[in-house]
């Protein structure tokens, strides 16, 4: 409407000014200063009209947009003390963009708003993927419920990470899928269900059917209930664990190109964790993922049963500003030597600024068929 009565002003101001340039000979001046006087007159009436239009549409679009994003750099080299006599040892080294995110949230009104996050990872994206995207409805403090529609990452553990390299936890039990996540969310208790249809069905199943479920539920202590102390705790479980990032690859390939995975009966899994910061100056990390039952031969091609999980611990603390240390010690089960059996190490990360951070990191794992592997990894990365 306002644009439509700006067009009006602006046509009867060019009519009039026109019809005094056809009724009378002026000069070059003086048509300038009548299409000066035009302009203020245009732009009394917008900023009349803006000053009396109130509530969400008169805001600026742009007022309503955040943009941040993620650029990190990675060097690295990598040594495999390979336990077979028969065969040798490898080592590699190399610098990478590890990772380019650029996320993208719109307020559509107080209480609704739309999420889109682009991820390219050097050796893993051929083009800038959207990585989520989804549309967050959220309630008030008398109704606290929320609804998210979209492809997102799911509720199925925490993962939080004071390393460079991310942890065998999120490496196994990440879910990055489209679904409809609702629950609710008070002081302490954040509890929800997320439905959606995954990527691995059984066998003597129908496809293509919203069949597969998240539940998750978090508690958090009460703010300022212990002083300086944070404390998360939280409990999840799906109901086919073939679902995640990390066990998918167990299932059997039935199209042969990764379009059609099936296993013999769904799989449960679950997630538990609990995180901890005190004055902002000492960390801890604790979790476990895995599954509760057997995945079969005929599903893995392996000549076991086999039941992945893994897990890992975590401490840092800061002893002067911008520097963090952290130790991890971390695992894993039955995950065919994809990732080591046990693994510790350490990392250092300095911020060099409020949006930069420099990292090292040292790794020593062990593999379930004895092979051992030295990880070193250095990180640049900001963020906006």
């Amino acid at each position: 409407m306002k644009r439509f009565i700006q067009l009006i002003f602006v046509m009867v101001g060019i009519a009039s000014i026109s019809s005094q340039v056809f009724a009378t000979e002026i000069s070059n001046n003086e048509l300038q200063q009548m299409l000066k006087n035009t302009n203020k007159k245009l732009e009394a009436l917008q900023k009349k009209i803006s000053n009396e239009n109130s509530g969400e549409d008169s805001e600026n679009w742009g007022d309503r947009i955040t943009i941040s994003g993620c650029l990190e750099a990675e060097a690295g080299y990598e040594n495999l003390d390979v336990d077979d006599p028969a065969v040798e040892d490898a080592n590699a080294s190399d610098v990478a963009l590890a990772t380019v995110e650029l996320g993208i949230e719109a307020e559509i009104s107080s209480n609704i708003t739309g999420n889109m996050v682009f991820l390219w990872e050097e050796g893993d994206s051929v083009a800038l993927d959207v990585d989520q995207g989804f549309i967050a409805i959220e309630g008030n403090e008398k109704l606290p419920l929320y609804l998210n529609v979209g492809k997102m990452v799911l509720p199925f553990g925490n993962y939080e990470s004071h390393l460079v390299s991310d942890p065998i936890t999120l490496e196994l039990g990440e879910i990055n899928d489209t679904a409809i996540k609702f629950g609710f969310n008070i002081e302490m208790i954040d509890f929800s269900i997320s439905l959606f249809n995954g990527h691995v069905n059984e066998i003597d199943s129908d496809d293509d059917h919203i069949a597969d479920v998240v539940v998750n539920g978090q508690l958090c202590l009460p703010e300022g209930l212990i002083p300086n102390l944070e404390l998360t705790a939280g409990l999840s479980f799906i109901s086919n664990i073939a679902n995640t990032g990390g066990a998918e690859g167990f299932a059997q390939d039935v199209a042969g190109d990764g379009s059609d995975l099936r296993i013999k009966d769904s799989v449960p899994g679950f997630n538990i964790f609990v995180s901890a910061s005190l004055m902002d100056k000492l960390f801890f990390e604790a979790e476990y993922v895995g599954a509760t039952d057997d995945f079969l031969p005929e599903d893995t091609g392996l000549n076991k049963k086999i039941k992945p999980a893994a897990w890992n611990i975590e401490g840092a603390i800061a002893p002067i500003d911008d520097l963090e240390l952290a130790i991890r010690y971390e695992g894993s089960e039955d995950l065919a030597n994809e990732h080591p059996e046990s693994q510790f190490g350490c990392a250092a990360s300095y911020s060099l600024s409020d949006a930069a951070t420099a990292s090292f990191e040292l790794l020593f794992g062990k593999f379930e068929n004895d092979n051992q592997r030295t990880l070193i990894k250095a990180k640049l990365g900001v963020e906006f």
